[in-house]
């Protein structure tokens, strides 16, 4: 083979390797494939809001609520809501996650219900249903 032939094939494989590496990471740290977290969406300055309840907090809780507005130069735009749950024990629970209007909690608009599963390692999984 010629040099340049050679050249452009080492090229095309680096290539498609730093794709799949790119993969990779973006699988593991992106924040959506994330088995130990509930996403939710609202949109910013709607007087509406996600409340969840775990019921069984002696097998996960809710460790941290992050908040990420999706389209900060667009009014109303979407934020995105993620609830990071953390496994305590062996089991299974569920999540309830009510979205309510702020001004009058007791009218919920939609509601989500989440299997929260908890292994031997305390790993999390978390099937909607």
């Amino acid at each position: 083979m010629k040099r340049r032939t050679k050249i452009i094939i080492i090229a095309l494989v680096v290539i498609v390797i730093a794709i799949a590496v790119c993969g990779i990471i973006l699988k593991y740290f992106g924040g959506k494939n994330h088995k130990n977290n509930i996403i939710l969406s609202t949109t910013a300055g709607i007087p509406y809001e996600w409340n969840c309840t775990i019921n069984d907090k002696d097998i996960a809780t809710i460790e941290h609520v992050y908040s990420k507005n999706m389209q900060p130069k667009v009014d109303g735009g979407e934020v995105q809501i993620r609830y990071l749950i953390k496994g305590l024990k062996t089991g299974n629970t569920r999540c309830i996650c009510s979205y309510n209007k702020t001004v009058e909690p007791t009218e919920t608009i939609d509601t989500q219900v989440y299997e929260i599963i908890v292994d031997k390692k305390l790993n999390v999984e978390i099937i909607n249903y």
